[in-house]
This record gives structure tokens, sequence and C-alpha cells, in this order.
């Protein structure tokens, strides 16, 4: 009669906390277990170990929109002056809404901007051989778009204007030494100095 009523105890009846019929006898066995509350799954560590990968790559994403978007914003503030600058109908004032610096004209003639987003967690990632965790092959080939094509996309655009920017300064001083000189002359102004690299 025991064996019956242990049998007799459902799934269901230790989900809810039900009991099972009394009689004179000890606890089966197989009713003690069944009557154990249930508990918070543990989660495997290779569950653990995908969920910390996928956290970390998701943060990491976050950083690179922050570094683009602040990257995108500096390149159109160098194509707006330069536009300014090569204007025919040019007018010193068009510069005050950009920059009221002699430095920073300067810096869009003769320097380059470096690319170079945060990515040391994904080649951590890579190395430590956590992307086996990121089960949809869509997102790991998104991930390696981005990280290597469209990286090796821009760098080859940085080197471009790294070559550009290097030869120019040579063609200033050989050819407008004026224009040298006035960068680091405080009686020559922003719009002035703008004026003459116009003319230039």
């Amino acid at each position: 009669m025991c064996l019956k009523l242990a049998n007799d105890v459902t799934l269901s009846d230790v989900t809810m906390g039900a009991h099972a019929p009394q009689a004179n006898c000890p606890p089966h066995p197989a009713t003690s277990r069944r009557r154990v509350h249930p508990t918070e799954p543990h989660k495997h560590p290779n569950e653990q170990e995908r969920v910390k990968v996928l956290q970390s790559l998701h943060a990491e994403l976050g950083e690179i929109t922050l570094y683009c978007n602040e990257r995108r914003d500096n390149y159109s503030d160098d194509v707006n002056l330069l536009k300014v600058l090569m204007d025919d109908r040019f007018e010193p004032g068009q510069l005050k809404s950009l920059t009221t610096s002699k430095s920073r004209i300067e810096f869009i003639l003769t320097h380059y901007r470096v690319f170079e987003p945060p990515m040391n967690r994904y080649q951590s990632v890579i190395h430590a051989g956590g992307l086996k965790y990121v089960k949809s092959e869509g997102v790991n080939e998104q991930l390696s778009r981005l990280h290597n094509t469209f990286q090796r996309y821009m760098q080859t655009s940085v080197n471009y204007e790294r070559e550009l920017k290097q030869s120019f300064l040579p063609f200033m001083t050989s050819e407008h030494p004026t224009l040298v000189l006035a960068r680091h002359q405080n009686a020559i102004g922003t719009e002035k100095y703008a004026t003459m690299l116009h003319a230039a």
C-alpha cells in the first residue's frame, strides 16, 4: 500500500506543494525525493561563460558606436571647414560657426585623423576561443565584417589621408612660406589667416 501511495504522487503535486494521502506506514524514499521543493536551476558553466562573452561583446559595440559618432562629427567639421576655405564666394565670417582657432584650421591641412575604435574585447574573445559561444552564424559574420573588413576599409582611407597631409606641408613650406609663418604670429587673427589661405 505504501508503494501504491508513493506512485500516486505526481510532479504537479510536488510543484504545487500538495500532499499524498496519508497511511500508517513510513514515507517511501521515492515520495520523499518527489516532495523536495524545486529550486532555481543552476546555470551550466558553459552557459555562464556564454553570457559573459555576449555581455562583453555587447558593451564593446556600444563603445564602438560612441567612438564612430565622435569621429564622424570631426570628419564632418573638417569637410565643412575646407568647403568654406575653397568657396569662390568666401567670407571670413562663415568660419565663426565652425572654429575661432588658427590651429584648428592648420590641423586639417597638415594632420590626419587616426581611426582606432576599441576592439580589445573582441580580440580577447577570439584569442580565448570564446566565439564558439556565439551560436548565431549571422552575428559571427557581422562581427567579422565590423572588426576586419570594415576596419581595413577605414584604415586604407586613413593611410591615403596621411600620405596626402605629409606631402602637403612640404608644399606649403616651399610655395607659401608666409602661411607657415602666419600660423605662429599672434598679430594675424583667425579670419585674416583664413583669408590668406583662401587667396593662396
